[in-house]
């Protein structure tokens, strides 16, 4: 069964989408998106309100598990740039600092403005098989 545009805006608004491009995304005309969607996010605000934590559940689990493989991905190719060659030079050592950074905006440890934010304690595990 499709969903209607009252539902798919609902999960949408929920998800954290604003309700303008929410209601567009979920059928409503863009003349009336623009004219009602504040008024739509008001109309069904218990159902926002009740699916909310449903939604934001899932987004959380998607990301964690994204970030994880991300992780695990960056460990790996940092340690391929850490290899030496046949001469016992480190010719990748900008791309195993690159990752390292990369590992680190991952996880929150630095601003968008590129200046290290101060995190309290950071405990990334990673077991070698």
């Amino acid at each position: 069964m499709n969903k209607d545009r009252k539902q798919i805006f609902i999960e949408l608004v929920a998800q954290g989408k604003k309700p303008y491009p929410a209601a567009i995304e979920a059928g409503y005309s863009e003349q009336y998106s623009k004219a009602f969607s504040g008024k739509l996010s008001e109309k069904y605000k218990k159902e926002i309100e009740e699916l909310k934590p449903i939604a934001q559940e899932a987004i959380k689990e998607e990301f964690k598990y994204t970030a994880i493989e991300s992780f695990k991905k960056f460990m790996e190719i940092q340690e391929l740039a850490l290899m030496p060659d046949a001469k016992g030079n480190y010719n990748n050592l900008n791309a195993a600092a690159k990752c390292e950074e990369l590992k680190g905006r991952l996880f929150g440890a630095y601003e968008q403005d590129n200046s290290q934010k101060a995190i309290p304690e950071l405990n990334i595990v990673v077991k070698k098989d």
